[in-house]
């Protein structure tokens, strides 16, 4: 039996991955803050919050009897519009807590699990951590520290037969993504600047974290995975939408 925990299950790629690998035939315990309607194990949990991942894990760990596999896909950006010197720490903060502290709570109460199953851990990172977008400085920062933390995984745990792996989407057609390209123009920008000419669907991404938990993966480990319709290639990210932000700023201050 394949048995796998979700965070950030109720939505985006969190739900998406969730059911592509219930439908390959695993067992999913799917976490979030809201219930989680696609699966029987359902557990409401905030990935920034110590005990209360201590507790998910737990339950997880009681309800599946182990562990194969775990996705950390529970993510959130509070900003994608203010330049560096504007951003408050108590944003920063938040992003760090959510996205970074989060993976690293949810990686070390699972590896128990993984070590004696020798599995695989999968973070969801960010194409942003490697290649910056004006604009998510504190968000950047946070999933570049998460491709970190899945290489110290890598690291550390191999020796017990313990894969990891991370993926860094770029743009999504999610709640969350779309937040960030509320406006027509901006969404247009922005698929203008991908050379497949489009953002991604989560099924397709969560099609790549399905094969990376499977044994057809068994040898890839401590790899940080690009996937993101080849927009880093493009001088895009480094050039218009930095010129777009400081125009907004502009236009707010006059």
């Amino acid at each position: 039996m394949s048995r796998a925990l979700v965070t950030g299950a109720a939505s985006g790629l969190g739900a998406a991955t969730l059911e592509r690998l219930q439908e390959a035939g695993w067992t999913v315990a799917g976490i979030d803050i809201q219930p989680v309607d696609a699966t029987e194990v359902s557990i409401e949990a905030d990935v920034s919050d110590e005990s209360a991942v201590r507790r998910a894990v737990a339950e997880a760990m009681e309800r599946l009897g182990g562990l194969d596999a775990v996705v950390n896909a529970a993510g959130a950006v509070f900003d994608a519009t203010t330049p560096l010197e504007d951003v408050d720490v108590a944003t920063v903060r938040r992003t760090l807590e959510v996205n970074t502290v989060g993976a690293f709570l949810v990686a070390r109460e699972t590896l128990p699990a993984l070590v004696a199953s020798q599995g695989v851990i999968v973070l969801v990172a960010s194409a942003v951590a490697r290649t910056p977008q004006s604009g998510v400085a504190a968000y950047a920062m946070a999933k570049a520290g998460v491709v970190s933390l899945m290489r110290s995984v890598a690291l550390e745990y191999g020796r017990f037969g313990v894969r990891a792996v991370s993926v860094s989407p770029g743009y999504m057609d999610t709640a969350m993504a779309r937040s960030v390209m509320e406006r027509p123009t901006f969404r247009k920008a922005v698929e203008e600047g991908i050379p497949l000419g489009r953002v991604a669907e989560p099924a397709e991404v969560a099609a790549l974290i399905a094969w990376l938990v499977s044994p057809e993966a068994g040898y890839l480990s401590g790899e940080d995975i690009v996937i993101d319709g080849a927009k880093s290639l493009t001088p895009y990210s480094s050039t218009q939408d930095t010129a777009r932000l400081w125009r907004s700023r502009e236009t707010r201050e006059s």
